[in-house]
């Protein structure tokens, strides 16, 4: 008997492979699934044993079953009441056939960075509604601390206690996957349109954004994965989806920043055949990112939406869910779209440059609706709203603009006053000529109109001008430890420093204005002016600057508490010298700290020793120009080379701390030497840091 059925699938191979073709309809040969499971959608090996096992069978035979009499004579579709030849023909036919469903809704998941706990977060809102009879849920996920990268189709399991979570839904696993390389995105496009098949594929891209960007700076492109050190610039996605075998419906970034003209551009024009539809924001999205489970239960219970209805379920499911502020819209596009809208915002450019009307044009440039730390990205239709109400030689082309984008727009939703004058898609426009990044020049958007023409024009300033005061007993090598921190932490930004830090004196407390500024486009050099309590100002930094930073700054040594510093910065080069960049003035030191114990170089035995120290004592605000202040306490294991301890307080007068009081600190390692320091950092009314005070460094072994 084993014999019989074994040359019998071997038969029923050959058949399979000379006959399969494709079919549309309800799949014939879908009889069951694994572990005898109801039809599954597809026919495949477990049909193939169901069959092996009913051929030759009637209805008074023991291994009859009824779903596998499918055809009678000349292949009609209609039970004869035998299960022979006929039979056999139909299901070969249709064999490794899948049932197309209404939607594939597939997920780029790319948790490979600090988003990975948030990526599991989504996934388990996915699974809380599960792929159904019409629609299927697929999901590609990298996580940055498990190794491996997973493919799900989610169903709606349990999540598990181990990672990888919801391990009953994968259904592939694959190595560590760099996401931000095209062909992994094409892979996973291809695979999911094969295995899943849909009349409808939308496409979303989950982790950071940073818009148009292409260089390895923030903001920048799209998917960055950080075990690869790698991200997704637009002429890469544009890579990724052109290797797409079906055609994507809609493509959505469940990312920050995407909804650029630059951006839709890139995929509208670029790609054979680009997706009918946009979902992305304008602003920074919120960490937990779209609300899945909402989204999909619309969609699971009204499957046969179209492709708009979706798109604006999205936009008002996410609208609806999400704190303050908040934007997300909805863009058509397709070549025809991409042509006419780079017709009008070209013409727009060009009427702007011949305008007569500079100086409107630049209050325009400046006022235009922004983004949170993005200042360069606006709301294009605003821009043009401004253009249209003051600069008249260029109101056709503004009205133009707006017109495009009322039809570019199918849907836009945003919350909160600071976005209020939002309206679906932004562009690339920095306040003057300074904020120009070269890198825009590669854009086919750059490369098809004159908008970059348009942003070099304009009498140019240095921006984003800042000062800090700073307090300090450290060393200069440690404090620049401490700078670097900051920066990390976005409290100040990376700058290039033109000059160094004065060292201070043991046990003597000094003082450091640190001045900073943002890149001028093809600038060869700097220039900073200062006055000092309101006299002329005069020339105290004069540097040509290297190349490849985007941001430069210089530490004025020169300072003491009592007085008062205003610093602008102009930037020279082929174009001249600029004007005189925004003022900032600076006024308020904070009084130094100071530490107490453990005595410097002293010999520790307590695991969890008690530290104590004279703070900067400031108790009630305003304080001179600070609004606010906090301090804290900093532990470094100078033998491991590594921080073990760093803690905060909301205010400036705590004077004592218990290590590991919060839990947060490593256990101190015998034998190693350790360095330990207090500070107190003050900022203004809109919390930008201004002042900061730092003790010296002490020192002590732990045994």
């Amino acid at each position: 008997m084993k014999r019989k059925y074994l040359l019998f699938i071997m038969i029923l191979f050959v058949f399979l492979l000379f006959f399969s073709i494709p079919s549309l309809a309800l799949i014939p040969g879908d009889f069951g699934s694994a572990n005898n499971g109801p039809p599954d959608g597809v026919v495949d090996f477990e049909d193939l044993m169901i069959f092996a096992l009913a051929y030759g069978s009637t209805p008074s035979d023991p291994n009859w079953n009824p779903a596998c009499d499918i055809a009678s004579e000349g292949g009609v579709l209609e039970p004869d009441g035998k299960i022979d030849f006929e039979d056999l023909m139909i299901f070969a036919m249709h064999y490794g056939r899948r049932e197309a469903k209404l939607w594939t809704i597939m997920v780029y998941l790319d948790g490979d960075n600090n988003l990975q706990d948030l990526a599991w977060l989504d996934l388990g809102e996915m699974e809380s509604v599960g792929s159904t009879d019409e629609v299927n849920i697929v999901v590609q996920l990298d996580s940055y601390s498990n190794p491996g990268t997973y493919r799900y189709y989610v169903t709606g399991v349990q999540q598990g206690s181990t990672f990888p979570y919801y391990s009953a839904d994968i259904v592939q696993t694959l190595p560590e996957q760099n996401m931000a390389d095209p062909t992994v995105l094409a892979n996973f496009l291809n695979w999911a349109t094969t295995n899943y098949p849909a009349e409808h594929y939308l496409l979303v891209l989950w982790n950071h954004g940073g818009g148009w960007r292409d260089k390895d700076t923030l903001p920048k492109g799209v998917i960055w994965d950080d075990t690869s050190g790698d991200f997704m610039t637009m002429i890469e996605l544009v890579q990724g989806l052109e290797g797409a075998s079906e055609q994507i419906d809609i493509i959505g970034f469940d990312a920050c920043l995407m909804q650029m003209a630059e951006v839709a551009y890139e995929i509208g024009n670029s790609l054979t055949n680009p997706p009918n539809y946009s979902i992305a924001s304008q602003e920074l999205e919120w960490g937990y990112g779209w609300p899945y489970d909402d989204i999909l239960s619309h969609l699971t219970t009204s499957p046969a939406m179209d492709e708009a209805t979706l798109c604006e379920t999205v936009v008002n499911d996410y609208i609806n869910d999400c704190e303050t502020p908040a934007t997300l819209s909805v863009l058509h596009l397709s070549s025809e779209v991409a042509v006419n809208s780079i017709n009008t915002i070209n013409n727009f450019a060009i009427a702007l440059m011949n305008s007569a009307y500079s100086s409107e044009i630049a209050t325009a440039r400046s006022s235009a609706q922004s983004y949170i730390y993005y200042p360069e990205y606006k709301d294009l239709y605003d821009f043009a709203q401004i253009i249209y109400n003051n600069v008249p030689d260029c109101q056709t082309q503004a009205q133009a603009v707006m017109d495009l984008i009322n039809t570019l727009v199918i849907a836009e939703a945003h919350v909160g006053s600071e976005v209020v004058n939002s309206h679906g898609l932004s562009i690339f426009l920095p306040d003057s000529p300074s904020g120009y990044d070269g890198n825009y020049d590669s854009l086919q958007f750059a490369i098809d109109t004159q908008w970059d023409e348009f942003l070099l024009t304009g009498e140019g300033i240095v921006f984003d001008v800042g000062a800090i005061t700073i307090t300090y007993q450290s060393s200069m090598s440690k404090l620049q430890d401490k700078i670097t921190q900051l920066e990390e932490e976005g409290k100040l930004p990376p700058s290039y420093k033109f000059n160094e830090l004065t060292e201070a004196k043991k046990g003597v407390t000094d003082y450091a204005i640190e001045v900073w500024w943002h890149a001028y486009y093809e600038a060869s050099g700097y220039r900073v002016y200062r006055s000092v309590n309101g006299a002329a100002y005069t020339l105290v930094l004069d540097w040509e600057a290297p190349s490849g930073y985007d941001w430069y700054g210089m530490w004025d040594n020169d300072v003491a508490p009592g007085n008062t510093y205003s610093y602008y910065v102009t930037a020279y080069g082929d174009f001249g010298e600029t004007n005189p960049s925004q003022i900032v003035t600076r006024d308020t030191f904070l009084p130094p700290c100071s530490l107490v114990g453990p005595p410097n170089g002293s010999v520790v035995t307590d695991l969890n020793p008690v530290f104590t120290w004279n703070a900067v004592g400031v108790s009630s605000f305003p304080y001179g120009s600070i609004s606010y202040g906090e301090s804290g306490l900093w532990v470094y294991d100078d033998t491991a080379d590594e921080t073990t301890w760093h803690t905060w307080f909301d205010n400036m007068t705590t004077s004592t701390a218990t290590y590991n009081q919060d839990g947060q600190a490593d256990p101190l390692v015998t034998g190693h030497s350790y360095i330990w320091d207090s500070w107190g950092y003050g900022y203004d009314e809109n919390w930008n840091l201004i002042a900061m005070s730092w003790s010296e460094d002490w020192y002590f072994n732990y045994f």
